[in-house]
C-alpha cells in the first residue's frame, strides 16, 4: 500500500495484522462506532486514513456497516447519507467544502445529525 502523505511522493505504509486490529480499535473507541452505526469516508481507501478513519476497518471490525463512494460527488454523498441513514460522514477540509458548496446541504447535514443523535440515545 502507498500514500503520498504531505510530501507528494510514493511511499510505502506497512500493514500487518496488528496494525489493522490496533487502528480499527482506536477509530472505533474514538468516533465511538457501534454496531448499529453506519460509516461513508470520502476519502479514498488507498491512504491510511480512508481505511481508518470512518473507513470499512472500524465499522466492520465493530459490526457496522460501510457505504462505499466510487468517487466524491457531493449530490451522491449527500443522497447516500440521506437513504441510507448514515451516522458517521467522514472528509478531509477540501471534501466537506467541496459538500458544504452544494444546494441543499444544510438540510441533509442536519437530517444526518438527528440519525446520530437517535443512535446514540437509544
Amino acid at each position: 500500500m502507498y500514500t503520498s502523505g504531505t510530501t507528494g511522493n510514493p511511499k510505502g505504509v506497512l500493514l500487518n495484522n496488528i496494525n489493522d486490529v490496533s487502528s480499527a480499535q482506536d477509530a472505533a473507541m474514538y468516533f465511538p462506532l457501534s454496531p448499529v452505526d453506519k460509516t461513508m469516508n470520502m476519502s479514498p481507501w488507498f491512504h491510511r486514513g480512508g481505511l481508518h478513519s470512518g473507513g470499512p476497518a472500524p465499522a466492520l471490525y465493530i459490526g457496522g456497516e460501510v457505504i462505499i463512494l466510487c468517487y466524491l460527488h457531493p449530490k451522491t454523498c449527500l443522497k447516500y447519507a440521506e437513504k441510507y441513514g448514515v451516522s458517521f460522514l467522514i472528509g478531509a477540509p477540501p471534501m466537506l467544502k467541496i459538500l458544504s458548496q452544494t444546494p441543499k446541504t444544510r438540510c441533509r447535514l442536519m437530517l444526518l445529525k438527528r440519525n446520530h443523535h437517535h443512535r446514540s440515545t437509544t
